[in-house]
């Protein structure tokens, strides 16, 4: 995987829909990222983590394309969380204000109890 490759790989369990990201997300490929995440997403997924464990970074333009993800799920009125930043990716989270606006939380079972 080079510099600027990010994958999404998914669970579904439960009800919950899981995309793990590994890599980076940066303005060179913010709109691939994007459009991984359009492309799995199911109608009847009204629940999603956006699991950060294997996100080494983001950018800005990640962070739109999260909020971007975000609302849509909202819409259904669904429930969204991100789960497992690493210390520069909640570094990032943090100075943008993200982390008051989303739901982040240190685990996905944490992520999990936010849904009740």
């Amino acid at each position: 995987m080079n510099d600027t490759t990010v994958q999404v790989s998914w669970e579904r369990q439960d009800g919950v829909t899981y995309a793990i990201i590994r890599g980076r997300v940066d303005t060179t490929n913010a709109n691939d990222f994007q459009a991984a995440l359009e492309a799995e997403l199911r109608p009847d997924d009204t629940k999603l983590v956006l699991d950060f464990e294997t996100l080494e970074f983001i950018s800005s333009a990640g962070l739109r394309v999260i909020i971007a993800v975000a609302k849509q799920i909202k819409a259904r009125q669904g429930a969204f969380a991100l789960c497992s930043p690493m210390p520069s990716v909640m570094r990032v989270m943090t100075i943008s204000g993200l982390e008051q606006v989303l739901g982040v939380y240190p685990s996905r079972a944490q992520a999990l109890r936010s849904f009740t």
